[in-house]
C-alpha cells in the first residue's frame, strides 16, 4: 500500500510512504493471563481495529497461566465493549512456540522481563516492559503487590496506566512500519 502525501505550500512536492504488508505479532505477558495481559490485548486489539491496522496481530499469555482460566469477569466493568475481545478466550501459558513466533513481547513488571529472558534467552532484543516501551516509568504491578484493597479499583488503575501506553505503542509501531519510499524502499523525497 502506498500513500501519497502532498506537502502544503509546495506545488510539486510529493512524499510517498510505503506501508509494509507482513504481519507483526505483539504479545503481552503477565502472570496468570487473566487480568493485565488480556486487558492490554483487548485495548490494543480494539485500537488497531478502530484504526484499520490489519498487519498487527495481538495476543497475550501468562508465565504461570492455567489453560482452564479465562479473563477475569471484572474486566468487563473496566474495559466495557472491548471485553468481548477476550471474554471467552482461555488463558494461555507462555510457551517456547509463542515466544518464537512473537515479534514484540511486552511484560507488565521487571520480574516478567527477567523471567522471560531466563526461560527463553533467544527472545533477547524482543522483550520489554509495556511502560518502558511506551517511554514511561514504572510497572503495572500484580494485585497483591499493588496496595489496592479491591480488584475493581486495581483494574481501573491498571487501565489508567495502560491506555496511554497502548496508544503510544500503537503509534510507535505504525510509525516504524511506514517507510519513505520511491518505489524500491530507497527513501527518496521529491
Amino acid at each position: 500500500m502506498i500513500l501519497n502525501v502532498r506537502e502544503t505550500g509546495t506545488s510539486n512536492s510529493c512524499i510517498e510512504f510505503k506501508v509494509l504488508a507482513a504481519s507483526m505479532k505483539i504479545l503481552f505477558v503477565c502472570d496468570g493471563n487473566i487480568c493485565r495481559s488480556p486487558m492490554a490485548e483487548a485495548l490494543l486489539r480494539q485500537l488497531v481495529s478502530d484504526k484499520g491496522v490489519e498487519w498487527m496481530e495481538v495476543s497475550s499469555a501468562g508465565l504461570v497461566a492455567s489453560a482452564w482460566g479465562v479473563a477475569h469477569s471484572q474486566l468487563r466493568r473496566v474495559l466495557g465493549p472491548s471485553y468481548r475481545l477476550v471474554e471467552k478466550r482461555p488463558s494461555k501459558p507462555l510457551t517456547e512456540e509463542i515466544v518464537r513466533t512473537s515479534d514484540l513481547i511486552l511484560g507488565m513488571e521487571n520480574r516478567h522481563i527477567q523471567q522471560i529472558l531466563e526461560r527463553f534467552p533467544e527472545s533477547k532484543g524482543r522483550v520489554d516492559k509495556i511502560t518502558s516501551y511506551a517511554g514511561k516509568d514504572g510497572e503495572i504491578r500484580d494485585f497483591p503487590d499493588s496496595g489496592y484493597g479491591d480488584v475493581v479499583g486495581w483494574l481501573r488503575h491498571c487501565y489508567a496506566v495502560m491506555v496511554p501506553c497502548v496508544e503510544i505503542i500503537a503509534a510507535r509501531l505504525v510509525r516504524e512500519r511506514i517507510k519513505v519510499s520511491d518505489g524500491d524502499s530507497a527513501g527518496k523525497v521529491d
